[in-house]
């Protein structure tokens, strides 16, 4: 989906932090939020916090690339 990709884009730019540990979570195999956390100098709940509040941003995002803004 194209506005996916955009938004994804957006959320870099805007987040990169959490565009990251995004891009960790669910496109890195067998990788725990644990090892995430540890990777990035923040805890497991930290990590799932930033995870949730990004996907939360990425979701506004594709909406409004879905509208055309």
């Amino acid at each position: 989906c194209q506005a996916l990709y955009e938004a994804l884009e957006d959320l870099r730019l805007i987040d990169p932090a959490g565009h990251r540990l995004i891009i960790e979570y669910y496109l890195e195999e067998r990788v725990t939020l644990t090892e995430i956390g540890k990777k990035h100098g923040i805890s497991k709940q930290a990590c799932s916090k930033k995870i949730k509040k990004s996907l939360e941003t990425l979701k506004i995002l594709v909406e409004l690339h879905r509208l055309g803004r």
